[in-house]
């Protein structure tokens, strides 16, 4: 098994990893797995919740920026003909 480094970066220590987690070094939630315990499944639960919620906020922005565009350029082709 490979590790990503051996000692850490901001105080120089030395790494130990334990061959327990066979998870460890890696950063993403996509990695874990439940076991199904309430807790591991609310957090889950509020983990896919907050993704969803970027990616609806991140819709939303992009749809308004759109609609500020073509009213943009309806309101100046309105001006123009004024």
């Amino acid at each position: 098994m490979k590790h990503p480094f051996k000692t850490f970066y901001t105080t120089g220590e030395e790494v130990k990893f334990e061959s327990v987690n066979k998870f460890e070094g890696r950063s993403s939630y996509f990695s874990y797995f439940p076991t199904g315990e309430i807790y591991e499944q609310k957090l889950e639960h509020n983990w896919f919740a907050h993704a969803n919620k970027k990616l609806s906020d991140k819709r939303r922005d992009e749809e308004t920026q759109q609609f500020l565009k073509e009213w943009a350029g309806a309101r100046g082709r309105m001006e123009a003909e004024i």
